[in-house]
């Protein structure tokens, strides 16, 4: 393929963790990659999580937030926030919305989810899913407490990781491994 320009191992797509003061605190590799992106770059092989002076976080890089295991891997090495930067066209925003609050919801934790500004293909679309009790029972649902809509904004809003914390540890301690893979 004289067009081809094959994967190098020094090209990642890559989210960096910094602290308070801009140092680097690591970094996270986007895993699974996204169509062109195969042809050029060498995916990550691990999801991290980072200590943080406002908790454990743990980073989705874009696509890599597509796939159930990934954020439940961080839920479960102990991340009290996911964090998911991602460049999302117009297109694909309402499924990377809602993909958002799934993992949000099945995890039991806060997400972050900024986007990529750069009109028109990229509108924004950065928010921030929080969880909160609904109704009579244990309903849990993912809300999202603040949103950039269409445009360049800031966007914060506090989120409960104590709570998130806790409705983690009562989901997950209804889970039974052994049954998904047949030990």
């Amino acid at each position: 393929m004289p067009n081809s320009i094959p994967a190098s191992p020094e090209l990642r797509v890559r989210s960096l963790v910094l602290g308070p003061n801009g140092e680097q605190l690591g970094q996270q590799d986007k895993v699974h990659l996204y169509q062109s992106e195969k042809k050029v770059a060498t995916p990550g092989e691990r999801f991290d999580v980072f200590q943080t002076a406002f908790g454990r976080i743990g980073i989705l890089v874009c696509y890599d937030c597509m796939f159930p295991e990934a954020a439940r891997t961080l839920a479960l090495k102990g991340a009290d926030l996911i964090f998911v930067p991602s460049r999302v066209g117009l297109a694909a925003l309402d499924p990377w919305m809602l993909y958002s609050k799934t993992r949000a919801m099945e995890n039991r934790i806060p997400i972050i989810a900024p986007n990529v500004f750069r009109p028109p293909q990229y509108v924004g679309g950065t928010l921030i899913v929080d969880l909160i009790r609904y109704g009579v029972g244990n309903v849990v649902l993912p809300k999202i407490v603040a949103s950039a809509g269409s445009g360049e904004k800031t966007v914060v809003a506090d989120v409960d990781v104590e709570r998130a914390r806790e409705m983690r540890r009562e989901r997950f301690l209804d889970r039974r491994p052994a049954a998904y893979f047949g030990h």
